[in-house]
């Protein structure tokens, strides 16, 4: 952003219209009349207190001449009690939370500046006075020691959100406006009313701010108001330099009258039958009637010329009336002598006396009663939003730096040690606190040397970390040690809290764009930016990043702009017309002397033609912008129609005023250039003029990131909770939730292999296979035995192509981690990455992705995602057999055992049903190749069948694949089982037997004990049921008589 310095003389380029916009009014005819009715005590210490004026003004008839003191003297050596008087001031700034600096939370310095005005206005001189008394002998000072004798700055801050109704609306003036009493609000934090003059600022009074409109912009009590109520209640708003708000209503507490004091409307003369005695009962101010419009209560604020009709005889209004502090007009400069002569002899009376002889604004150390050496905070509070200004290794933060100071000068060095007393910040986390500079050996103490006032300061780091954490803060004590002088801890500021707003967001699925109005309607001006007479345009408005957040536009995507037209007079389009939006840190385009020319705008709309419309005109972004939440928008409408039109009109279009001053500016523009053209001249409303608007904003879906990459190193330190993004686009990797205190230091996420599909993992089984994108984590320190929740996110496509490939359900889905990375883990090489842990996650949605989330104690490694089911525990290089002498050997191999127990050697004779018949030991763990052979000692039959059933020590089995063996040179002798036999026997042979079949079953002397005959033609075997039998154990004969042949064969009956 471009900054001119230019001088004041340059700003007579300027067509400045100033207009009757933002029109303060004050409150005091409301509330004093009230308790003049209703509160005796009030009105009788007032009466009195006039009665005592008009003593005094007798008794001192030359009080008012002019006279002049120069700044330099503000608050210097005086005798107290006696003109020039200095007034300790304190602002008790009620806020409702906002930071200071924000609208409702004046800076210290723009409080200063307030106070600097002030007595400007009040020593004579401020550049603009012109015409009045000049000097008033009262001054104001910001108290230096508070009611305790602690060092001060006068300033006291404190939030008001807890008081009913005072965050929506402020105070009320009465009963019949919103807000609350303005009691409620000085019951919160006053000082002592003898000793200090209190100044309440607050965000509202009777719902109005001060930005737009006519506004009560503070009132005052006349001295006699109980100590409860004595004292300024006055807008933020007002609270600056320029702003007559504080000169005029410290008029009222030093018994000040509105000139039109008794008229109530424009044609209402007061009674002026004695002018120190009626009106504002000062002779050298004309008897005026208050320029308001009764029926509507509204007031002009028209420096009036012309004949007064108050005044007899008629005469002109005089300057002594129209540019008075104390009237409603816009060309104040002056108060008069007998203003003045008035506020010194109540500056003298019984009330405000004690506040002329008061020490509040005397250093503790000086002044005719020194105070105890007080240790304090310098201020009590402070609040920032997570930025980064630097880097430490991964760790980005930014440093704020503050004060402890003492009010005396010790007699003894004294050393204050810091101490976090509460808070949901979490030191070494979210902040860390420093008194030697240094966050690698920090230290706690501050130290006040014996004899030395000399403040100590100390720095608070604030950590801009990836982490979604919201609000946090943290609050400082401390103990003092006086080495054995006579310091001690104050009790005026004894504490410090530290606010840490967060500028973190979750991830998110998107929202639907929202559009939020900024200003409300109050006037319309036609000059900008919609005018067809000329040939070009270019001008820029303002909005201020308080404004957004207050109507509650998020950081984040600005998408539209409405302008909102009222009265259509353009006859044809606008050409080349051109919309852009920049982000700057000043709040006002011209202020005072200084002109922000917005310059490296970004262009969000191009439109060759456009015609306004009566109502909102719509804009909608072509490219987006991207506003940070913090800094202020400027906005430049421009256009080249390319000739005049003559007989043609402007759009009247609506504005508001943001409550800037008659010499801040938030929107100016040049006619008769176009967008390429510099600004040479300026036209420009002043008071903080601008168009409403209203923007037009969404929060895009978060985008996952699909491809190789690596996030940005975040700190995962203890109990952190961390967002990953890439480092080039910013798109979204992982979170980790560490659920520890154990301090993984610098960590990084890392994609280390994409794809939308499937990728092979420790089996050859593509329903087992994981998605193509997988994941490392590599921690500056690992912790294998620590907790964390890690969540991986996956795009739509990524999903998708993952279940079609494997056609599984992503309700099935697990996480796998391993020690190294995913890819390492292959079928022959299932621990190549370590140690394989599953676990099943939770399933949860992000927009259009899906998010994985399951948590581990087992450190940090590669990362993957699918339905593994379980590896292969062999790699098996190859499974062979052959045929000899009737028998089956089996010969097979592997590369590659984890954990083997056994093989089992299955045969099955019809490839369906598969039946045990041996074991074989397997070598457990090995890496290397093992060879192993099986015989098979049945006979073989033509077809047979065999597959291996791998065992491991953990009951898991895979089988391996099918081998059949075929036997064409079988004979038909046979083969009888089991042997030893019991109740049954099968008979197999060595081919298919052809017609009838007898089988005996012989004792060794010859006798059949059964007889069993058949047709089995096509068959090789025989089934017999012997149950039916009573033998004894031992030696027996088969015979067997086919057509061709009789086989006999001996047979074992086991023993029972």
């Amino acid at each position: 952003m471009k900054n001119n310095q230019i001088l004041l003389l340059a700003l007579l380029l300027l067509s400045l219209h100033k207009l009757s916009w933002s029109q303060a009014i004050c409150g005091f005819d409301e509330v004093h009349k009230q308790h003049m009715q209703t509160d005796a005590s009030y009105r009788q210490r007032v009466k009195a207190g006039e009665s005592a004026i008009h003593l005094y003004l007798q008794q001192h008839p030359k009080i008012g001449q002019p006279s002049r003191i120069t700044v330099d003297n503000i608050g210097g050596a005086h005798a107290l009690g006696a003109p020039p008087y200095t007034i300790p001031v304190v602002v008790h700034v009620v806020h409702t939370g906002g930071a200071i600096g924000t609208i409702y939370n004046p800076t210290d310095a723009q409080i200063q500046g307030a106070i600097d005005y002030l007595n400007a206005v009040y020593n004579g001189t401020y550049p603009t006075l012109s015409g009045g008394v000049g000097d008033l002998q009262i001054q104001f000072v910001l108290a230096k020691r508070d009611p305790n004798c602690n060092p001060t700055t006068g300033i006291d801050r404190i939030d008001g959100s807890s008081v009913a109704n005072y965050a929506a609306s402020g105070i009320r003036t009465s009963s019949s406006y919103p807000g609350t009493d303005d009691i409620n609000i000085k019951n919160l934090i006053r000082w002592d009313p003898t000793q200090y003059y209190n100044v309440w600022v607050v965000d509202k009074i009777n719902g109005a701010d001060g930005t737009a409109g006519q506004f009560i912009a503070g009132f005052a009590y006349f001295p006699g108001a109980s100590a409860s109520l004595d004292g300024i209640v006055m807008l933020a708003t007002q609270m600056v330099t320029g702003q007559k708000t504080l000169p005029h209503e410290i008029g009222h507490a030093f018994n000040l009258y509105h000139p039109f004091q008794g008229s109530t409307d424009v044609s209402v003369c007061p009674v002026n039958n004695n002018c120190s005695l009626d009106g504002d009962q000062i002779c050298d101010t004309d008897p005026i009637s208050e320029n308001i419009n009764s029926s509507t209560g509204v007031v002009d604020f028209t420096c009036r010329t012309g004949t007064n009709t108050c005044v007899s005889p008629a005469a002109a209004y005089s300057i002594n009336t129209e540019n008075n502090y104390m009237n409603y007009t816009n060309c104040y400069t002056l108060f008069t002598a007998g203003q003045k002569a008035r506020m010194l002899a109540a500056a003298a009376g019984v009330y405000p006396s004690s506040l002329t002889t008061s020490q509040g604004g005397t250093a503790p150390n000086a002044g005719s009663s020194p105070c105890v050496p007080k240790i304090n905070f310098e201020t009590s509070s402070d609040q920032a939003t997570e930025t980064t200004a630097a880097t430490s290794g991964c760790r980005a933060y930014k440093d704020y730096t503050y004060n402890m100071v003492i009010g005396n000068t010790p007699t003894a060095t004294a050393t204050a040690t810091l101490n976090v007393s509460s808070g949901n910040a979490q030191q070494g986390l979210d902040f860390d606190i420093t008194t030697n500079g240094s966050f690698t050996s920090p230290s706690q103490v501050l130290t006040f040397p014996s004899g030395s006032m000399t403040s100590q300061s100390f720095t608070v780091r604030i950590y801009d970390d990836a982490s979604v954490n919201g609000t946090r803060s943290f609050t400082l004590g401390f103990t003092v040690n006086n080495g054995g002088g006579n310091a001690v801890a104050g009790d005026g500021i004894p504490n410090f809290t530290f606010t840490i707003l967060d500028n973190d967001s979750a991830p998110t699925g998107g929202t639907s764009n929202g559009v939020i109005t900024i200003g409300s309607t109050s006037a319309q001006i036609p000059d900008a930016p919609f005018n067809d007479s000329i040939n070009s345009q270019r001008a820029q408005f303002l909005y201020k990043a308080s404004e957004l957040t207050a109507a509650g536009v998020p950081a984040g995507q600005l998408t539209g702009l409405s302008l909102q037209v009222m009265t259509k007079h353009s006859t044809r389009p606008f050409t080349n017309l051109n919309i852009k939006v920049g982000a700057t840190s000043v709040s006002y385009l011209i202020n005072g002397s200084t002109i922000t020319v917005g310059s490296g705008l970004t262009t969000v709309k191009t439109l060759p033609s456009y015609s306004t419309v009566a109502g909102w005109n719509n804009f909608s972004f072509d490219t987006p912008f991207t506003w940070d939440g913090v800094s202020n928008l400027i906005v430049e409408l421009c256009y080249d129609n390319g000739s005049i039109l003559s007989g043609s009109g402007l759009d009247n279009v609506y504005y508001y005023s943001d409550g800037g001053t008659s010499s801040q500016y938030n929107m100016f523009w040049q006619n008769g250039i176009n967008c390429s053209q510099p600004f040479s001249s300026l036209n420009a409303y002043s008071m903080g003029i601008k168009p409403m608007a209203k923007f037009w904003y969404g929060i895009p879906a978060t985008i996952v990131q699909t491809a190789l990459n690596s996030s940005v190193q975040q700190y995962l330190g203890p109990n952190a909770d961390v967002y990953f993004y890439d480092q080039t686009n910013h798109q979204l990797m992982a979170r980790i939730q560490n659920l520890s205190g154990f301090d993984y230091g610098c960590t990084q996420v890392v994609i280390d292999r994409q794809g939308t599909g499937s990728s092979q993992f420790w089996n050859n089984n593509t329903a087992n296979y994981l998605m193509n994108k997988t994941f490392r984590v590599l921690p500056t320190n690992n912790n294998t035995s620590g907790s964390y929740n890690i969540t991986l996110y996956y795009t739509q496509a990524e999903i998708n192509g993952w279940t079609a490939a494997t056609t599984q359900s992503l309700s099935n889905i697990q996480l796998v981690k391993v020690t190294g990375q995913i890819s390492s883990v292959t079928p022959a090489n299932p621990t190549g990455a370590g140690t394989v842990v599953i676990g099943n996650p939770t399933v949860s949605s992000l927009g259009t992705n899906t998010a994985l989330t399951y948590n581990f104690t087992t450190g940090f490694s590669g990362f993957g995602a699918g339905v593994p089911a379980v590896a292969l525990p062999l790699t098996l290089l190859n499974f062979e057999g052959q045929l000899l002498q009737q028998h089956v050997d089996l010969q097979w191999s592997t590369a590659f055992e984890s954990n083997t127990k056994r093989f089992g050697v299955e045969r099955s004779y019809d490839g369906v049903s598969y039946g045990n018949i041996g074991y074989v030991g397997a070598a457990g763990n090995s890496n290397s190749e093992h060879q192993y052979i099986f015989t098979d000692t049945a006979l073989a039959r033509l077809k047979n069948f065999y597959r291996l059933n791998e065992m491991d020590l953990d009951g898991h089995s895979t089988y391996s694949k099918v081998l059949m063996i075929t036997n064409t040179n079988r004979d038909v002798s046979f083969t009888a089982s089991p042997s030893p036999f019991t109740t049954s026997l099968d008979l197999v042979f060595g081919q298919a037997l052809e017609g009838k079949t007898s089988i005996r079953l012989l004792d060794m002397t010859g006798k059949a004990l059964f007889r069993q005959d058949s047709n089995p033609a096509g068959q090789d075997h025989i089934h017999l049921d012997l149950s039916g039998l009573s033998l004894a154990s031992g030696l027996y004969l088969l015979e067997v008589r086919t057509s061709n042949n009789v086989y006999i064969s001996r047979i074992v009956k086991a023993r029972l």
